[in-house]
């Protein structure tokens, strides 16, 4: 994604070596937020199955699904010879 910023166009992309991550908050309200959260997993088939099991065990059905990433922001540089 390009952005300018001060007059100089930049790029954002995913930060190397970082993976993307999820986690998961059961917001059903009885009265209250129940706020289960599951442990943050690098996989979202993990957070998808952790809220399946959830409502298996309790029949609570709405949730907060977070995913976290870590973004590098550099100056963009044209190449020179177009």
């Amino acid at each position: 994604m390009r952005s300018i910023g001060h007059g100089i166009t930049y790029v954002t992309s995913a930060a190397p070596g970082r993976a993307m991550t999820w986690d998961v908050i059961c917001v059903t309200s009885e009265g209250e937020e129940c706020g289960a959260r599951s442990r943050e997993v690098n996989d979202e088939a993990e957070g998808v199955l952790w809220m399946v099991n959830h409502t298996a065990w309790t029949g609570h059905t709405r949730f907060e699904r977070r995913r976290k990433d870590y973004a590098v922001v550099e100056p963009f540089l044209r190449d020179s010879t177009s």
